[in-house]
């Protein structure tokens, strides 16, 4: 089977091609299974993109060890140090460039170049181009690359994107099967060669609908969105499971199934409204806060793998374990993830004797500076002349308009 991947592709393995999918990927290309194209332009451009994204992500974490791992950059049990962008790019680069030089792996040209079509294409706004993407001459050239090697090896391209505009320039064309996913692919590579529907009915039935769930729910809750904040309860609910692809394992007998996971989740969440809270930067604390508890709804997914062992030659499987590309042992809620939410309340913790401006009443700290003529405390934004009153530049005092003569309080104006 012929496959031509996207640069999106490799964009979302995250520069990584010796795990997840493309180890998977690496195994069928390995084993005869796929023929992999792939173009100079693709290879350009996702080198391009690579150098952009890593760096920067670099750049972000050095600047963190340097501004706010003082402590522990010392420390030389925990090993923190910077990271060299070009070390990292160039060992990324070379796992790729391993990857494409495998038997089964094509560079396949970019000429001829069909400008009389390219230019048609772009006139009608056929996809690639269209109006939110005029411009798309890099993917027009790839199409077109695509194309001509399909016309002249008279075989199937199956061709995964998720740019909906390169996929759409091969709708309605027989010889091309199209997938926005490369999850999407192994599935259906593995419909026509050996999976078959027990394996999907398997997952469907919820066989190892405890054991995910399990996984779920060992995982912490992560809401990085606010400053302060605990998890006071969860919930999921509504949970799809969809077989992706089945791989086998290293070990005899042994299946991976690749599970998508979909779920919602309601979480109670309670966080310290910045808004609504003051910190003092004198003393280095919060003299006021003002905590909000949440019911939040979210939506998310995770792709998982089922090890399983298969027994009875075939009649039944055994559970062994689910594994996960996850690093980090928790679920990262968002904002974005976060469809809905309900206030259920809010609390506050106050410093004693706190001293609030009389004129706004927004909180000052635990002393005030400037005063009206009654020594009623003003915070700095209010001590102005306004519709309130004037403040007199002698005495620094602030008073009614009616008890001020040319500016000055009527004391300071008979001292003077």
């Amino acid at each position: 089977m012929i496959l031509y991947l996207d640069t999106n592709v490799y964009y979302g393995a995250k520069f990584v091609f010796d795990k997840g999918k493309f180890e998977t990927l690496k195994t069928y290309i390995t084993e005869g299974a796929i023929k992999l194209l792939y173009t100079s332009a693709t290879l350009g451009e996702v080198f391009r993109r690579m150098e952009e994204d890593i760096e920067k992500e670099i750049v972000a974490y050095n600047r963190a060890i340097r501004k706010n791992l003082e402590t522990f950059k010392i420390a030389e049990q925990l090993s923190i140090a910077e990271i060299s962008a070009s070390a990292v790019i160039e060992e990324r680069k070379n796992k790729l460039r391993s990857l494409l030089a495998l038997p089964g792996v094509e560079c396949i040209s970019l000429n001829p170049l069909d400008a009389e079509q390219l230019m048609e294409d772009y006139f009608q706004k056929s996809p690639p181009f269209e109006d939110q993407k005029p411009y798309e001459f890099k993917d027009a050239i790839m199409i077109n690359a695509i194309r001509n090697y399909q016309r002249s090896s008279k075989e199937s391209i199956c061709v995964v994107s998720d740019d909906d505009g390169f996929r759409k320039a091969f709708e309605g064309q027989e010889d091309f099967i199209c997938f926005k996913y490369i999850s999407e692919f192994f599935k259906h590579l593995q419909e026509q060669t050996e999976l078959n529907g027990y394996y999907i009915t398997l997952v469907q039935d919820g066989f190892f609908e405890e054991e995910i769930f399990s996984y779920l729910e060992d995982l912490d809750i992560d809401r990085s969105d606010y400053g302060e904040w605990q998890c006071d309860d969860r919930e999921f609910w509504d949970v799809d499971f969809d077989l992706m692809y089945v791989e086998r394992g290293k070990e005899p007998n042994q299946l991976l199934l690749h599970v998508n996971v979909e779920y919602n989740i309601t979480v109670e969440i309670t966080h310290r409204d910045e808004d609504q809270s003051y910190y003092d930067k004198e003393e280095g604390r919060y003299l006021f806060e003002e905590y909000v508890t949440w019911n939040e709804h979210h939506v998310g997914s995770e792709d998982l793998i089922v090890v399983c062992e298969i027994v009875n030659n075939g009649e039944s499987f055994v559970f062994k374990n689910i594994i996960s590309d996850r690093k980090y042992n928790y679920l990262d809620l968002s904002d974005e993830s976060m469809v809905d939410f309900d206030e259920i309340s809010t609390s506050q913790l106050e410093e004693p004797d706190l001293v609030y401006c009389s004129q706004c009443g927004n909180i000052i700290g635990m002393t005030a500076s400037f005063f009206d003529y009654q020594d009623n405390p003003l915070c700095d934004k209010c001590m102005v002349d306004d519709e309130h009153g004037t403040v007199c530049p002698s005495c620094g005092r602030k008073y009614p308009h009616e008890s001020t003569i040319d500016g000055f309080c009527q004391s300071c104006y008979q001292e003077n």
